[in-house]
């Protein structure tokens, strides 16, 4: 099969499968088959498996314990180092990571070139529209890494559990620890490019506040991926459904339209909306406090005095910085726990550990 080694594919063929009855009792008939038919061929002393042996249920984990050969920690250490060691050598992936943001970068900064030196109210809008993008961006492009090697990993994930080589939680946290490195330093090329390349609110402060914004947005982006990738059953089909959640997000997030506009029977699913929170913040971290004078054209210009009007403007100080900050990192946190949870719930009927 697919991404199996050819070894592990041969143990597999006399190994019992327990993650659910049906396998367990199609791979005893399976290894009986094969012991019986060995016996037969090479005669009853030539293997030292007795024949009672092979009819021995498989260990219960809900009675016997912890059956793992290492702790937790260990077993955390070995799946990290193999996790980054996959990161690294996954050099097709990083170099079209890499391409895909300097040229998406380099792309908007030159559309949006040096309108944060505001003098109209069309540069306040379109800063607001720049801030929006890269958030939007940034979101889609965090999935498709997910996408594409998750559901691939799960077959050999289950099967590496189901024998009870490792914990669920072990492989989840060191997984999301080993591919860190990567879209930090993504967001980082398109934080730094887009800062400067816009213009934006000038101060060191201020471009590690933005670019922990969008690292924010991309993990819980990826937490939508993760937590489809574990309950679906192909790339095929997470595909088709991370860009739905995505889409519902960007639609309650503020920009389109404010949400005082909506139906009231729909307003609720706002604080369903990762990016939401995080266009808040950018938006909170850009425009408090800041002051610049504009020139207004006519009256039917939009004309704010100051970032205070704009953001009053946009409706985005319904919560605090530091309560949309909480609420961002709430999404990040609770997707991953929900993935996790899935990623456990995909294991065998026996395995009860965590």
């Amino acid at each position: 099969p697919q991404n199996f080694n050819p070894a592990d594919f041969f143990i597999d063929l006399i190994a019992l499968d327990s993650r659910t009855e049906e396998r367990e009792k199609t791979t005893r008939r399976r290894v009986n088959h094969l012991a019986s038919k060995y016996i037969e061929y090479a005669g009853k002393d030539a293997i030292a498996l007795k024949a009672n042996t092979l009819t021995k249920p498989a260990v219960n984990t809900e009675t016997s314990g912890d059956q793992y050969a290492v702790g937790w920690f260990e077993q955390a250490r070995h799946l990290f180092r193999r996790s980054f060691q996959s990161v690294v050598r996954d050099k097709i992936s990083t170099i079209a990571m890499v391409g895909q943001t300097l040229f998406v970068a380099l792309i908007l900064g030159a559309i949006w070139l040096n309108v944060g030196d505001i003098r109209t109210g069309n540069e306040v809008q379109a800063i607001v529209g720049a801030l929006y993008f890269v958030l939007v961006n940034i979101s889609f492009s965090g999935t498709f890494g997910i996408l594409f090697t998750f559901p691939a990993e799960r077959s050999v994930v289950s099967k590496e559990r189901a024998s009870r080589t490792f914990r669920a939680s072990a492989y989840f946290v060191s997984k999301t620890l080993a591919e860190l490195p990567r879209p930090l330093a993504a967001t980082f090329v398109l934080t730094i490019i887009i800062f400067y390349m816009v213009d934006l609110r000038s101060g060191f402060e201020y471009f590690l506040g933005h670019w922990g914004i969008v690292f924010i947005c991309l993990l819980a982006s990826e937490g939508i991926a993760y937590c489809v990738s574990a309950v679906a059953r192909d790339a095929q089909q997470a595909g088709a459904i991370v860009p739905m959640f995505i889409v519902l997000s960007m639609l309650f997030a503020g920009f389109f339209i404010q949400t005082n506009l909506m139906p009231e029977w729909l307003t609720w699913l706002r604080y369903f909306s990762f990016l939401r929170y995080t266009f808040c913040l950018a938006m909170q971290l850009q425009f408090t406090n800041y002051n610049f004078t504009i020139t207004c054209n006519s009256s039917n210009d939009f004309c704010p005095k100051d970032g205070e009007a704009v953001l009053e403007f946009y409706n985005v100080n319904e919560l605090t910085w530091y309560a949309n900050l909480m609420a961002s990192l709430g999404f990040v946190i609770g997707l991953r726990l929900l993935a996790y949870y899935f990623v456990r719930r995909s294991a065998s009927r026996f395995d009860h550990s965590i």
